[in-house]
Order: structure tokens, then sequence, then C-alpha cells
């Protein structure tokens, strides 16, 4: 349901994707509620309790009303300054056929993601939440794409995420990732396309085998626990 909602407000910002289907029921515990969901999600729609399509609209209206609050945000999801749910595919020179889907790509060359979330939109919490999701890779894929394609637009293209609350009043924060975190990705982006050309090549593809590891956490997890800690002390 939660990916659902945010393919739903994905559909009514950028007004292109998945058709929404407005199932006209409180919950989906009933025999019926269930048939039409599962039956409009096979022919490729997305099903929405009544609340939910309420929520998409209500969503839709406070994103557009806060666009303006963000010079940077300008012209963003208007049709005369750039365009919606973008595929662009290359042949990588070291990965061959790779392709991305881009929310919103401006004229001015700017790439913005459209996030849901259902969390506090706060710089901390975003940072955490982008590192845990990975978006540096998404960053990097993107731009890697759109370089193999326009070699002379290196360098010009500018990336961000628009992140949305689910909850009202549906804050919105637009967000750039930190240079570290961009070097990063491009890293792992490069030598993951070195290591599937090779493995493509020798027919070879790694596992993991050996000793059993001991995973790793992160600093903000233990620190969670440390107040957990003291809170019941």
């Amino acid at each position: 349901d939660k990916f659902d909602l945010g393919t739903a407000v994905h559909s009514t910002i950028l007004k292109r994707g998945a058709n929404i289907l407005e199932c006209p029921f409180d919950s989906w515990r009933s025999g019926d509620a269930k048939l039409m969901r599962d039956a409009a999600r096979k022919a490729g729609k997305v099903p929405l309790l009544t609340d939910q399509v309420e929520r998409v609209d209500e969503m839709n209206t406070a994103i557009f009303g806060q666009l303006n609050d963000f010079p940077d945000l300008a012209g963003v999801f208007d049709s005369a300054h750039g365009a919606p749910e973008v595929m662009a595919a290359c042949i990588d020179p070291v990965g061959g056929w790779t392709r991305v889907l881009i929310d919103w790509l401006g004229k001015d060359l700017t790439v913005w993601d459209l996030k849901t979330t259902d969390i506090p939109v706060t710089e901390s919490r975003l940072g955490r939440h982008c590192d845990s999701m990975g978006y540096e890779w998404q960053h990097a894929i993107t731009e890697r794409v759109l370089c193999n394609l326009y070699p002379e637009l290196r360098g010009r293209f500018q990336f961000g995420l628009i992140f949305a609350e689910t909850k009202y009043p549906h804050a919105i924060m637009p967000i750039r990732l930190p240079n570290d975190a961009i070097a990063r990705g491009r890293h792992h982006v490069a030598k993951s396309m070195e290591m599937w050309a090779a493995c493509k090549a020798s027919g070879e593809w790694p596992a993991h085998s050996g000793a059993v590891r001991t995973v790793e956490y992160m600093p903000w997890n233990i620190a969670g626990f440390d107040e957990y800690a003291d809170a019941t002390e």
C-alpha cells in the first residue's frame, strides 16, 4: 500500500505513469475489496482506497503549493521547463546496455527525483535515509548514462532529490547529496560495471564463502541502543 501511494503521487505530480483506480472501500479487509485490488493490479493499475485518493490529491496540492518556496525549484514539474519520466539508455563502454528512468529532466540540465516518505524531512534524518537507500548509486548511474549520451555536457548536469512527507501537512525538502557521497557512488558504479563485464566475459560469478562474518552497526544505531538503556535504568 505504501508503494502504491508513492506511485500514485508520482503519477499525479508528473502527469505520467500508472493509472489510478479508486476502490470505494474503507479498508482492504473485505473479499470484494481484495478482488477489486488484485484485478486492478493485474490490469496494470494502482488501486487506492477512497481515503488514499483524497490523500494523494491533498499531497498534490501541498507539493505544488510549496515549490515556489524554493528558488531552485522554479519551473520544476512545469512542462514548459522540462520533461517528466524521461527514459535514457546507452551502450556503456564498460557495462553494456544501461537504462535509467528520470523523474524530471529540466531544460537547465537539472535532474530531480521525487521521493515520498513517512519520516519527517530534516537534514539529519534524510542524510541517514539516503545513505541506507544508496541514492549515491542512483545519482552516479544516471549521470553516467547522460554523460555517455551527451559527453559535451559532462559536468553541467545537476542532480537532486525532492522529499515529500506522506503525513499532513506534507512538507517537502529538496536536497543534494554531499560531494563525498557522490564520489563514492561514482566509484562503486564504475567498479560494478567492471565486475559485471568481467563476469560476463569469464562466465564466473563470485559468491560469498569462507569464514562467518560479523556485521557492523552504524553509529546512530548504537546511539539508539544507549538511549534505550538509559531510559530503562
